[in-house]
């Protein structure tokens, strides 16, 4: 976890409360360059720690990429980490 990733995402506008809570967790994932690596259980891990179900996660995380904010990549999540809003 990156202080400067999850003070970024607490500042993001990403446009409604599950969206918000599923980038705080991504955040609460991240290096300190933004990235949230792959892996078998992030998803059931954002499950377990925003309490969403796991389609309201999914849903969650194509709204951040929409808005700019997450891309996905082959090997994670990349946060817009240091970007504007």
């Amino acid at each position: 976890m990156s202080l400067h990733v999850l003070s970024w995402a607490y500042s993001r506008s990403v446009g409604g409360p599950m969206s918000k809570i599923v980038l705080l967790a991504l955040a609460n994932e991240a290096d300190a360059f933004g990235l949230v690596p792959r892996s078998r259980t992030l998803i059931g891990r954002l499950v377990v720690v925003t309490e969403l179900s796991r389609a309201d996660v999914l849903a969650a995380l194509e709204r951040l990429q929409d808005a700019g904010a997450i891309i996905e990549e082959p090997r994670g999540f990349q946060l817009k980490f240091g970007e504007a809003p």
